[in-house]
């Protein structure tokens, strides 16, 4: 997790201006302390393991329907 950090400190000091997506299997309330600060930086966030049985290509930022999208910022 600290590399993450990093990179996202990194995006956000270099590139200023641009929205941050992370996606993660976890769930936002799943989040531990540590993760929090990575989604404290972020924009936004798609969380939920990517189940196959409810893949939908039609969905957009999403590969199933049980992910979430939170926009945070």
């Amino acid at each position: 997790m600290p590399d993450i950090l990093k990179l996202v400190k990194r995006i956000r000091r270099e590139c200023a201006g641009k929205d941050i997506w992370v996606w993660t299997g976890y769930k936002l309330d799943e989040l531990n302390a540590q993760q929090r600060e990575v989604v404290d930086l972020i924009n936004v966030l798609v969380d939920g393991k990517f189940v196959q049985d409810l893949k939908d290509p039609a969905l957009i930022w999403r590969g199933s329907s049980n992910q979430v999208v939170h926009h945070l910022r």
